[in-house]
């Protein structure tokens, strides 16, 4: 097992979280501290449940119809396959531990009881997209609670750590599956994050381009009408603010691991003019290309 430090969202085709590369034991550790310049996670999804425990800071947290505030010492699910984004709720940082997990982890077989009764009813839950656990009392307590024993599992290390870990997760699932009763996912609202998932795939894999709004409609089969309103009303934002905030964060990546000038930057992140990357990465940052270069220069362990 491997604790993840201020890892970055990589994403594999469209904005799938590429997280989960071990089959024989599916769970990922990681910390992540949203600092000063660069202070969010990418709209992303991935096929693993995600739970975190905010040591530090507030985080805010979207998952599509609204943001949520988690303060330190709270704690916050996010189900499989939803898309989502978080960052400093404030000017501080702000630091959270968080596992990533296969739900198949704790139910075995596919065709299991475990699965059958108690997972598939919580992947698919209407209410269960996102759920925040507060720190007063109850079973939210509960939950926080097996998500630090589990923490302390994986840094303690040991013989059982692994039983250990999934059994804090399984317990975790047990408890959130008690509080919720099967009702049916919202068919809207899955036809919306079909939709949107499409078009951010869509997005990542050309945003080095020209891209035109009729272009993302079409990579969903919409209209542009349609495509609008299901950016407002799954991200809070506009298909070329998504695009521009895409770019930034690709080109931020580029200056931090790369040499390439930031002229080839700005046209290789689909920027056409170098005074506007300028304007606009300055605006997202609070830094030029090249201040952002010298404070963030990353040195590749070898």
């Amino acid at each position: 097992m491997k604790l993840y430090i201020n890892r970055k969202v990589i994403t594999g085709p469209g904005k799938m979280e590429v997280v989960l590369n071990n089959p024989a034991f599916p769970v990922v550790f990681h910390y992540n501290d949203f600092g000063k310049y660069i202070k969010e996670a990418q709209w992303h999804w991935h096929f693993g449940i995600e739970i975190s425990y905010v040591i530090k800071g507030e985080l805010d947290m979207d998952v599509g119809y609204g943001r949520e505030y988690v303060r330190k010492g709270e704690g916050l699910f996010i189900n499989s396959d939803v898309l989502h984004t978080m960052y400093s709720a404030t000017s501080d940082h702000c630091a959270l531990l968080t596992i990533v997990f296969d739900p198949r982890f704790v139910a075995g077989d596919d065709r299991s009881l475990l699965e059958c009764k108690y997972v598939q009813p919580l992947l698919h839950h209407k209410n269960a997209r996102r759920l925040i656990f507060r720190r007063d009392g109850g079973w939210h307590s509960d939950v926080l609670r097996s998500m630090m024993e589990a923490y302390f599992a994986y840094f303690e290390g040991g013989f059982f750590s692994e039983m250990k870990i999934r059994n804090e997760l399984a317990n975790i699932v047990s408890v959130i599956a008690a509080q919720l009763e099967g009702e049916m996912p919202d068919r809207a609202e899955l036809a919306d994050d079909s939709r949107v998932k499409a078009m951010l795939t869509f997005i990542e894999q050309h945003y080095d381009r020209q891209v035109t709004l009729e272009e993302i409609a079409a990579s969903a089969s919409v209209s542009i009408s349609e495509c609008c309103r299901c950016f407002k009303k799954s991200l809070g934002t506009t298909p070329f603010s998504y695009l521009k905030g895409v770019r930034i964060t690709m080109a931020a990546q580029l200056l931090e691991s790369t040499d390439k000038p930031v002229t080839e930057i700005c046209f290789a992140t689909g920027f056409q003019g170098i005074s506007y990357f300028g304007k606009q990465f300055r605006e997202a940052t609070g830094l030029s290309p090249r201040e952002y270069r010298r404070k963030n220069r990353r040195v590749e362990s070898k």
